[in-house]
């Protein structure tokens, strides 16, 4: 319930940010407005496909081997009857939370170059 709960406000957010982004951006900032909408992008489409797949990981030992890890899918994705689904939409989840946290930095490196040492 949690994850679902907190995939809907993601995308329910996101939607707000992007209509006020293209909206309320004033001219001076329309540069830095399209790396916003870029990341309201990303943010929605991992939202997506988080909603649709939930992974349950189970950490295991055999005997003596290493410790294996088994993912089960338990999303609505399950449903569908296709595991490549399910496989394809976590790998759209994975990246995109490493393509939002590269993102975030590149958001913080621009404003500090746009702000503090351009004016």
């Amino acid at each position: 319930v949690i994850h679902h709960s907190s995939c809907a406000i993601s995308l329910m957010t996101n939607i707000i940010l992007a209509t006020l982004i293209v909206k309320k951006t004033p001219p001076k900032m329309r540069i830095y407005s399209i790396i916003l909408l870029n990341l309201v992008y990303i943010e929605s489409t991992t939202a997506i496909a988080s909603f649709l797949v939930f992974v349950k990981s189970i950490h295991l030992r055999i005997l003596s081997t290493d410790v294996y890890l088994l993912d089960a899918f338990t999303g609505p994705c399950r449903f569908s009857g296709f595991g490549r689904l399910c496989f394809s939409l976590y790998a759209v989840v994975m990246h995109g939370h490493s393509h939002h946290i590269v993102l975030v930095a590149f958001c913080v490196c621009f404003r500090y170059l746009r702000f503090f040492i351009a004016t």
